[in-house]
């Protein structure tokens, strides 16, 4: 709809052109000029009509009215805009690239049918890595996921095993945070044909033998192979090379057990091995085994015995020096026939080719004579035996009676205390009483529970009880067996003591556990060692708190208080000084337990 006009009449002149200059310029009449006359009038209200749908609306179209004869000026054509610009679109941000290299294997390397080639590799981006790839051939064979996302990774594995034969492109590719895939790395590889090598197992020898020089040693091994053996060699070491001694070239189906013969004129180690080759070329031998080749010598020996006339239930030993150069594996000592010692070399099939040793006959017996001799064996079963030794076994004589140990306790005691005597005393009749003598006087004595047999071997402690008078004393000890017969210990001279004066601590005793607190300790009365009295404990605040001693004691300088002060026992260990005057030490509570030191002062 349009807006209705309001109801005014406008009039426009409107001078189109004057032609006032052409109409000078040009003869003939003169000319009239065009005047467009514009006139609106208020529209009259319309009711809407319904247009039938598809029926096209008139326009209406205004024609100027032309005066007759007048000439119209030419128009001017107006020049068209110029085309809007359109801006160009916004830069595509660039993405990280991530970056991977492969660092094993390198170009080349070869490989055989089902061995596994690992590809270990390296990678890194800003964003971190989410995902690596491997890849063989343009197929994916293995990747490796990276939650994480590490912005590096140093060292890391992807796996191959290798199914056939051929030539191999190995790639492995990364991706970022962003799923943006690095520039793949590759590597060439060739994978070979599979050869088998035969194994090779020592029936005879598996460890060190030893044989005489010239003497035959029958060498077995078992051959197994998928494909069958070509040849066989048996090989010995020889001065940094491999010397074939033998060799059998035909061809023997597998498994097989080969046994050759070997023998050598040289003395001492040989180092061998079994080596098989297969019709495919394949080549494997055995572990190396040695054998030592010996003289035919049996081992040498030089015996020396420690006695020939021992006491019946001692020990004898026998000294064995013995060489072999096959190695000496068992010594035994034979007594009237009989093995009553042996030794064993650690290694049987080695032995050793020098043994010192000694073999001992223990408790030698019964009383009379015997023959005795050493027999030595080497790896090779040489046996060698030392001459025939006569050894005379006597009775066994009675121990005298000994006292072997008296050990005091102190040479310097105080009257009244007790000395401790140790006794070790042996008689071969037995011990049936020992006595302790102080200034020959006995002060202890033991006796044997059964003083018709006594005891052998006696270890006792007698004591001299509340030793006294002052001064010197000499002790010592005495013994008698079963037979009367006696022995003594030496003289001990022993000093004792008067004992000193008990200091009386009767009295007021004070002391400050700290600068605000303070104890008070009244001994009211000592009765030899035993204090009695009360300690009063006076806090920074409140009422003074008294209860009595219990266990209170003095010992020489030492004094030891206990008091109970309510549910609380207090606690000191002191020392009096030299003028008792002053006594310094530590306190507690039972409840505490915390030592702190204190000084009391006499009041």
């Amino acid at each position: 709809m349009y807006p209705r006009l309001l109801p005014v009449r406008i009039t426009l002149f409107l001078v189109a052109l004057v032609m006032t200059a052409a109409a000078c310029a040009s003869p003939g009449p003169t000319a009239t000029p065009w005047v467009i006359v514009v006139t609106a009038t208020p529209a009259p209200t319309r009711t809407p009509t319904t247009l039938p749908t598809g029926t096209a609306v008139p326009t209406s179209t205004l024609v100027p009215t032309a005066t007759p004869g007048a000439t119209l000026p030419p128009l001017t054509p107006t020049p068209p805009l110029p085309p809007t610009p359109t801006p160009p679109p916004p830069p595509t941000p660039t993405l990280p690239t991530p970056v991977v290299q492969i660092i094993a294997p390198a170009n080349g390397t070869s490989f055989s049918v089902g061995q596994v080639v690992s590809v270990q590799f390296t990678a890194g981006d800003q964003s971190g890595i989410t995902l690596v790839e491997l890849y063989v051939g343009g197929t994916r064979v293995g990747y490796k996921e990276y939650p994480q996302r590490p912005t590096r990774i140093d060292s890391d594995s992807l796996n191959w095993t290798t199914t056939a034969a051929g030539n191999y492109t190995l790639q492995v590719n990364a991706y970022n945070a962003f799923n943006k895939a690095s520039t793949p790395d590759q590597r060439n590889i060739v994978v070979q044909p599979s050869i088998t090598t035969p194994t090779v197992q020592m029936n005879y020898p598996t460890q060190r033998v030893v044989i005489v020089a010239g003497r035959i040693i029958q060498i077995q091994a078992t051959i197994n192979d998928v494909v069958g053996i070509q040849g066989l060699d048996l090989v010995e070491r020889i001065g940094g090379q491999e010397v074939v001694y033998t060799s059998d070239p035909a061809y023997r189906g597998v498994p097989f057990v080969w046994q050759v013969g070997w023998q050598s004129p040289t003395t001492g180690d040989h180092t061998l091995f079994v080596r098989a080759r297969n019709v495919n070329g394949g080549v494997g031998q055995s572990n190396d085994f040695v054998i030592g080749v010996a003289d035919p010598y049996p081992p040498q020996m030089q015996v020396s015995y420690s006695t020939t006339t021992p006491t019946q239930g001692t020990d004898l030993r026998v000294q064995v020096e013995a060489v072999g150069s096959k190695g000496v594996k068992e010594i035994r000592l034979y007594v009237d026939g009989n093995v009553v010692a042996t030794w064993l070399a650690p290694d049987q099939s080695v032995g050793q080719s020098q043994v010192s040793t000694d073999l001992w006959w223990r408790n030698v017996g019964p009383v009379g004579s015997h023959f005795a001799h050493v027999w030595a064996q080497d790896t090779t079963g040489l046996q060698a035996q030392s001459p025939d030794q006569g050894i005379q076994v006597v009775t066994v004589p009675p121990t005298p009676i000994q006292v072997r140990q008296a050990s005091y306790s102190a040479t310097s005691l105080t009257q009244g205390s007790d000395l401790r005597v140790d006794v070790f005393a042996v008689a071969g009749n037995g011990v049936k009483e020992i006595r302790l003598y102080v200034d020959d006087g006995v002060v202890a004595t033991w006796l044997a529970p059964d003083p018709s047999v006594g005891q052998s071997q006696v270890s006792t402690s007698l004591w001299w009880r509340n030793v006294g008078p002052a001064g010197n004393h000499t002790a010592y000890v005495w013994a008698q067996d079963t037979t009367n017969r006696w022995a003594q210990s030496p003289d001990q001279r022993i000093r004792v003591a008067e004992v000193p004066p008990t200091p009386n601590l009767v009295g007021g005793w004070g002391g400050r556990p700290n600068p605000t607190e303070s104890f008070v300790i009244m001994i009211t009365s000592q009765q030899g060692n035993n204090l009695q009295g009360t300690l009063t404990f006076r806090p920074a605040q409140g009422a003074a708190v008294t209860g009595p001693l219990f266990n209170s004691t003095i010992q020489g300088n030492n004094v030891t208080i206990h008091a109970q002060l309510g549910s609380e026992t207090y606690n000191f260990i002191l020392t009096l000084s030299a003028d008792g005057r002053r006594m310094s030490g530590n306190w507690s509570t039972t409840r505490t337990g915390l030592l702190q030191p204190i000084t009391f002062d006499r009041l």
